[in-house]
């Protein structure tokens, strides 16, 4: 078989997806400042790969599993860096003191499930940012108490909602948002890892071993885990290596008989 190019992803850091949406920068001066703070991203922050959505959230079909050719599918890394997100983020208008708080909170009840059910396949985690022009005198009672409902009504764990002022300077609140997603983005790698360790492969099967040593060891990468993936890669070519000796032992064996 000859070689082919393994493609950009091998020679470069890979970056978690995420997916956002709801964010109106044409429209909107709070959110053209909010997604310039997203996207302009320098070295030292998190190594996260920001998408903006518009319309409806289309992700690709579960493919059936089919009986690979070689180790690896070419394209295999191609579905955690390009089209499957680790995390979508639903970005909405809402203030606490909203005349129609029951009436937006009904709404985001309405995507949050429509991302849910397009994302379910997947395993994709999802949060709610809510996007706050003003700041209320005594805002902690109302606000623990109708973020209590939100999440309720969303099915929403704390963690998963998130408050971010759209006045002023918005760079050192955008910046712990960012640390937030991270982290829940990482929940999503580490539950795959989870998944394709718990599956049964025959030992003697190289290339299923190999196959399954790589796909742990790109994930933790993506999960931003070096020491692990480091490991992975090398239990791979020691399965490699092991088999040839193999191999060779079997043809001495069979010379010498």
């Amino acid at each position: 078989m000859d070689p082919v190019e393994a493609g950009e992803w091998l020679g470069s850091r890979p970056q978690q997806l995420i997916l956002l949406t709801g964010i109106d920068a044409a429209n909107r001066p709070g959110h053209s400042a909010l997604l310039n703070a997203l996207m302009n991203r320098s070295a030292d922050r998190a190594p996260l790969n920001m998408r903006v959505i518009s319309g409806e959230l289309v992700l690709p079909a579960k493919e059936a599993r089919a009986r690979e050719r070689g180790v690896l599918r070419r394209e295999w890394p191609l579905k955690y860096t390009q089209k499957v997100p680790a995390l979508i983020v639903l970005f909405m208008a809402l203030e606490w003191d909203d005349a129609s708080w029951h009436e937006k909170k009904s709404e985001a009840e309405s995507k949050v499930e429509s991302i849910r059910a397009a994302s379910a396949r997947h395993g994709s985690r999802l949060a709610l940012v809510l996007l706050q022009e003003r700041s209320l005198p005594h805002p902690d009672e109302m606000a623990t108490e109708r973020a209590a409902e939100l999440c309720s009504q969303c099915q929403l764990s704390p963690k998963q909602l998130f408050v971010l002022p759209t006045s002023g300077d918005m760079q050192g609140y955008v910046s712990k948002l960012e640390s937030a997603l991270h982290e829940l983005a990482q929940g999503f790698y580490q539950q795959k890892i989870k998944t394709i360790r718990a599956r049964s492969i025959p030992n003697n099967s190289v290339p299923l071993v190999v196959r399954q040593l790589f796909k742990l060891a790109f994930l933790s990468e993506l999960k931003q885990d070096t020491h692990t993936a480091l490991r992975d890669h090398q239990d791979a070519w020691e399965a490699i290596d092991l088999f040839e000796w193999r191999s060779v032992v079997g043809l001495l064996n069979y010379k010498d008989v």
